[in-house]
């Protein structure tokens, strides 16, 4: 069954990477409190916004009782065909406009931040998507970073398929939240770059088990249901004003790799987050958060190449970001809606030419 306050989640979440992405470069690119308000701004998007894609495989999972095979060719030709389509296709874009195919490209990037991001060789980004996940010397395929979610998400669905097929439900499934935790905790710390993004496996199959867990409950929120129109309004919206302001009072997530107590912090961030982003994606009814997120995985993979080249190569982007907070954040929104409306636009055309480009079923 086909739901429309999902397509409405999907495209709210889908904002925020987009959004996530122009403020990941705009940080660069600032200094002062423009800088501290963009940096706060950074925090509350990835504090949720993907173990929320990962929440929502939980709440439309379906028990088929395919073979692991046909559930595998299944969902190779929903992720990972557009993951090797938009990977080569990045790989090329991206040495064009470094000006060469085989260096790096500190000297044409106009920023150390892009310099960074652009300094790979064609063959270490082949590396790189082969391995789906960063290389061992930090590079890997970075050009089209976003793209690490596809393998992913590919992953973790497999081995959840493992865990339903198992009949781990109820108290059964706790063992494996155990096993996701203590893995969660110490696999990015110690093997940080395995393949095919196995190291953040454990941590976000546990969102997809929450997502799951909670289906019942999300599809008809009953918390909702006991406030009349205007009151969940306030209580969504006051809520979510307090989710973000504890965001930011939080130490920045990098201490998560080096604390076992803050990284249990972040994972109950993240699934408050997911929750409460749900709720307003059922009370927001907005046509054009369904209409993104019908889009979403299109949106996902061309999304990147008009944000770099937008803050790489149009120095007017660059100048609206140091026109103070107020001028950043305006430029920020209209950046994102910007990128939004010509990925959507793209990923129409691609539905109609090469619709298995983007993943859509025929």
């Amino acid at each position: 069954m086909h739901l429309d306050w999902i397509d409405r989640y999907k495209g709210l979440l889908i904002i925020l990477v987009v959004m996530g992405h122009v403020i990941g470069g705009a940080v660069h690119l600032t200094t002062g409190l423009t800088q501290q308000v963009l940096h706060h701004a950074y925090l509350v998007i990835y504090s949720f916004h993907m173990p929320a894609f990962f929440f929502i495989a939980g709440l439309t999972w379906k028990d088929k009782g395919e073979s692991l095979i046909s559930f595998a060719r299944h969902k190779a030709k929903r992720l990972l065909v557009p993951y090797v389509v938009f990977g080569l296709l990045s790989t090329l874009l991206w040495a064009f406009m470094s000006g060469s195919a085989v260096s790096a490209t500190a000297d044409s990037a106009t920023t150390d931040y892009y310099a960074t991001r652009l300094g790979s060789s064609v063959w270490t980004c082949l590396l790189g998507l082969l391995h789906a996940g960063g290389l061992s010397d930090g590079n890997g395929f970075r050009m089209n970073s976003v793209l690490w979610f596809l393998p992913c998400l590919f992953s973790v669905l497999l081995v959840y398929w493992g865990v339903r097929c198992a009949r781990l439900v109820g108290l059964k499934i706790l063992p494996v939240v155990v096993i996701c935790c203590i893995l969660g905790v110490f696999s990015p710390r110690y093997f940080p770059h395995l393949p095919w993004g196995l190291s953040q496996v454990p941590y976000y199959l546990l969102f997809v088990m929450l997502g799951h867990a909670l289906r019942d409950v999300m599809m008809e929120p009953r918390i909702m249901n006991c406030l009349n129109g205007g009151r969940k309004v306030l209580v969504v919206f006051a809520a979510a004003i307090a989710f973000c302001f504890v965001v930011t009072r939080l130490p920045d997530p990098w201490v998560a790799n080096i604390s076992t107590f803050w990284w249990v912090v972040y994972l109950l961030v993240a699934a408050v987050g997911t929750v409460l982003f749900a709720f307003i994606a059922h009370i927001v009814r907005l046509r054009v958060l369904s209409a993104c997120g019908v889009a979403s995985l299109g949106i996902m993979l061309i999304h990147k190449f008009p944000v770099v080249f937008l803050e790489l190569k149009v120095a007017c982007v660059r100048q609206l970001f140091n026109t103070g907070a107020g001028g950043a954040l305006g430029a920020t929104v209209g950046l994102t809606a910007l990128v939004v409306i010509l990925c959507y636009c793209c990923f129409l055309l691609l539905r109609r030419v090469a619709p298995w480009a983007v993943g859509v079923r025929k």
